[in-house]
């Protein structure tokens, strides 16, 4: 709306314009940075903890904030809980790039997310797709003999889940 934009990705990288990664370079941060119109940065922010930590998508939200969603793999750091090895990972940030919250989702084997978005309507509600390898946790898998499933999940504005499902992807 301001005419600038907004990045998400990741980095390894803790100088130059990049700052605040989480634990040794060894490991990748998710990085958001919003440019200005005229292509300055207004704002970066390093995400994530001290393991692999990746954004996928990110979205601007009507309150004017973003969401972000990845994966990770840490269990520090931005990361307040994680469910064993790679989960879902959500960021929502105000438009200034604070930490609004963060959350994990899934179960104890590997949950990667892949996109999400802002339902239209009152109240706010979000929803991501994701791939489960999990059967438990947050997960309630359709067929526990399938090897990655697709996953389906509702929230609210705090990022609480709604309901969930996961849809067979065959195997």
């Amino acid at each position: 709306p301001d005419g600038g934009m907004i990045v998400a990705g990741n980095s390894k990288s803790n100088d130059g314009d990049v700052t605040g990664h989480h634990g040794t370079t060894a490991f990748t941060d998710g990085w958001v940075v919003k440019l200005s119109a005229s292509h300055e940065i207004q704002w970066q922010v390093s995400l994530g903890g001290s393991a692999d930590d990746q954004l996928s998508q990110l979205i601007h939200t009507t309150d004017g904030g973003y969401l972000c969603i990845g994966t990770t793999k840490s269990t520090d750091g931005d990361i307040t809980n994680n469910h064993g090895g790679p989960d879902v990972w959500l960021v929502r940030l105000s438009d200034s790039g604070a930490i609004i919250w963060s959350k994990t989702y899934g179960g104890t084997r590997a949950d990667e997310g892949v996109s999400v978005i802002q339902l239209s309507g009152s109240p706010v509600k979000y929803v991501l797709s994701a791939t489960t390898a999990s059967i438990d946790g947050d997960v309630h898998a359709a067929d526990s003999s399938i090897d990655t499933n697709g996953w389906i999940v509702e929230l609210d504005n705090d990022g609480n889940i709604i309901w969930e499902t996961s849809i067979d992807q065959g195997g």
